[in-house]
């Protein structure tokens, strides 16, 4: 056992020592990887910036130096036409024509030829003239214009830009940069009477702009405003050129790229408005010169490197020598505190760690998982809690919140019933024994539409009804997790109305919410006079009608708790009234009828009215005979006052309604046909017994002022 240990232990020693020997070859590969990239970046960086530093004295010197000395030769020229005193012969033909001037042109070309001799790399310079249309340069006179090789570019003369260097190709092939300004100087093209250009070959400003480079491989590219190819020091590169094209396409100011022969070369331009001529200056310079330095630096680099990771070994034995008691001593730790049942030899280090880990980690996702739901619990009963607490719950989308009430199955398994409605989330929350709730989420509004949820929790109960009974109430779609508790809420109002559709009724709050919130108006002092009366028909009839309307009528459970309400304190009343406490005492007449949903509750106002009316119908036959002859009395004794219901059930103490019930069940007659009845008997009588007595007297002394009888 000992032996298998240490030879466990020396491979355990050998692979700490790779592993932090790979660790040292990892990171010195980066080190040493970025070092070199970063010399690379360099370098190019300071081929770029000395290309840049080159290119802006290309500019100086072509724009500055050689094109200048044109320029100046020519407005020196051409400044003679504003006074007539310096060479009159070009003054003078610019107001007239060819014709008798003969000696005159001659001298003009003579000019031109010594301009082109005293200006070295001019190739022509040509005056044309307006009046007279005929043309003059260093080597001949065009009578017409259309007459020389150069005709094409006079007729454009009047629409060119004039003080500006043009790059084109002459009739003969020869490659120029031509430069225009109109005479007299200084005038418009459209006030013009001439215009004197001067063509300078390519050749030989390219010829001094390669004396500017460094190697014979430097090549320098000028572009034009239009981007065409103006000057060029070697023979253009297709490949280049593309390359060139992308590079200034894409902003950034230099670039390294492979040449045709695989050899680097830097791509660099400079464009930053201060060319005159609007030229864009390119320069494609080969970095074998700076190869030297730059090798080296990564040559010091790599031995940099193997010397670091010499020490890295010796570094590595060190720290995995050490590093391996505190892990021996771990390894005892975790033994001790997490016994297996197997030998200890018997176990790799690296399995049991591996159980003891995986065990902390089932431990800590249980925990986690019931945290996460006690915060969704707390979210739903509405505690405040913070968005980034509930880990899991997309704050983008759509929820709902489903009210479930257990009545029998494995409730537990709620959320795999759910699992064909297809949706992004669901959450099962356990709210206690009694009930729990489901949270849906999705991304799309249509998936949550409560008609949709509703139409699936039917199909789910007549498909599971042997597994499992439930009755369930959605609340209203929200779109933010914090707002779940609403949402729970509305289900909760919502799974209130069981009490009026059923325990395994599926409500939608917002089918709920456009109910009627106002009560039916029901005539309770029918009711309330079937019971006094001990009516029992009547009092059925009216609770028939009561339940019955409350039924068919939609409205709000708040409506129909204020209805039955009103008709608990109706019967309430009349317990009082007819003190029959000893039936159903007052105090506890509303624990007796609370029941849990509106047919029992129906029952049990039923059995308790008819308990109160049978009663009544028992016990006060003779009290309401009594009650009557003593009404009877009052109205023999007063029948000349007015008498109404509303007098006598002030004499009662009873509902008017209820003493003409009695009235009549007694009597056998109204209380209007009693009164007129009586009235007229005594009218007779008195008129028999006193015959001289005015008629008019004898109504009144009966009751009949106004010849109309009370009711």
């Amino acid at each position: 056992m000992m032996r298998a240990f240490t030879r466990y232990r020396v491979n355990f020693f050998r692979r700490l020592i790779l592993s932090y020997t790979v660790l040292t070859v990892v990171l010195l590969g980066l080190a040493g990887g970025f070092l070199y990239v970063q010399a690379n970046r360099m370098m190019v960086g300071e081929i770029a910036r000395d290309s840049h530093n080159r290119l802006m004295s290309v500019k100086d010197f072509v724009e500055g130096t050689v094109l200048r000395k044109y320029e100046n030769s020519i407005r020196h020229t051409a400044l003679s036409t504003v006074s007539n005193a310096y060479n009159a012969d070009l003054n003078f033909l610019l107001d007239h024509g060819w014709q008798g001037n003969i000696s005159k042109i001659s001298s003009l070309r003579t000019s031109l030829e010594l301009f082109k001799v005293g200006n070295e790399g001019v190739y022509n310079a040509t005056i044309a003239f307006a009046k007279g249309n005929y043309a003059v340069d260093s080597d001949m006179f065009y009578s017409d214009p259309a007459h020389a090789e150069d005709a094409e570019f006079m007729a454009y003369l009047a629409r060119l830009e004039q003080r500006r260097w043009i790059a084109r190709t002459l009739p003969d092939g020869e490659r120029v940069l031509s430069y225009a300004v109109a005479l007299p100087y200084g005038t418009m093209n459209e006030f013009a009477k001439g215009y004197l250009y001067v063509d300078v070959e390519i050749a030989y400003v390219e010829q001094i702009a390669s004396s500017m480079m460094a190697t014979p491989r430097e090549r320098l590219y000028v572009y034009n405003a239009n981007g065409s190819l103006a000057l060029q020091t070697a023979e253009a590169d297709p490949r280049e050129a593309r390359e060139l094209n992308r590079l200034m396409a894409s902003g950034k100011p230099a670039e390294r790229i492979q040449g045709a022969d695989g050899a680097p070369f830097i791509l660099s331009y400079w464009k930053d408005g201060q060319s005159v001529q609007g030229w864009t200056y390119a320069l494609i310079r080969p970095i074998d010169a700076f190869v030297l330095d730059s090798s080296q630096f990564k040559t010091n680099i790599v031995l940099g490197c193997l010397l670091v990771l010499l020490l890295g070994l010796l570094v590595s034995f060190f720290i995995s020598k050490r590093f391996y008691i505190p892990v021996k001593q771990l390894m005892a730790n975790l033994r001790g505190s997490h016994q297996t049942g197997h030998h200890q030899g018997a176990v790799n280090e690296f399995a049991f760690i591996g159980n003891v880990v995986d065990s902390l980690g089932r431990k800590i996702s249980t925990l986690e998982m019931q945290a996460r739901a006690h915060e969704l619990k707390n979210t739903l009963l509405g505690a405040d809690v913070a968005l980034d607490r509930l880990d899991g719950l997309p704050t983008v989308g759509h929820y709902v919140v489903v009210h479930i009430r257990p009545l029998s199955g494995a409730i537990h398994r709620f959320s795999a019933y759910m699992e064909p409605f297809h949706v992004r989330g669901r959450e099962w929350i356990a709210l206690g024994q009694q009930e729990g709730a489901i949270v849906l989420h999705d991304d799309l509004a249509s998936e949550l539409e409560t008609e949709r949820i509703q139409a699936f929790l039917l199909q789910m109960q007549d498909s599971a009804r042997e597994e499992l009974r439930f009755g369930a109430s959605i609340g209203t779609r929200v779109d933010s997790p914090l707002e779940l508790s609403l949402s729970y809420q509305f289900a909760q109002q919502a799974a209130r109305h069981q009490f009026l559709y059923g325990e395994e009724a599926v409500l939608r709050y917002d089918e709920l919410a456009v109910l009627a919130s106002t009560p039916h108006l029901f005539a309770y002092d029918s009711f309330k006079n079937a019971v006094r009366a001990g009516n029992v028909d009547a009092m059925n009839r009216f609770l028939d009608d009561f339940a019955h309307v409350t039924r068919s009528r939609k409205q709000q459970l708040a409506a129909v708790e204020l209805s039955l309400l009103q008709l608990t304190s109706t019967l309430y009343q009349v317990v009082i009234e007819l003190n029959v406490q000893q039936i159903v005492p007052p105090s506890s007449l509303f624990d007796e009828l609370k029941r849990p949903s509106f047919d029992a509750t129906m029952a049990a106002i039923r059995l308790l009215s008819n308990q109160v009316a049978l009663h009544v119908k028992e016990t006060s036959n003779h009290a309401h005979t009594e009650l009557i002859l003593k009404l009877k009395t009052y109205i023999d004794e007063r029948l000349h006052e007015d008498l109404t219901l509303q007098i006598l059930s002030e004499v009662a103490q009873l509902a008017p309604a209820y003493v003409s019930t009695l009235f009549g069940e007694v009597m056998n007659e109204t209380f209007t046909e009693y009164v007129t009845r009586s009235r007229l008997a005594k009218a007779a009588r008195l008129l028999e017994e006193e015959p001289r007595t005015a008629v008019a007297d004898i109504a009144a002394r009966v009751g009949y002022r106004n010849a109309q009888p009370s009711a």
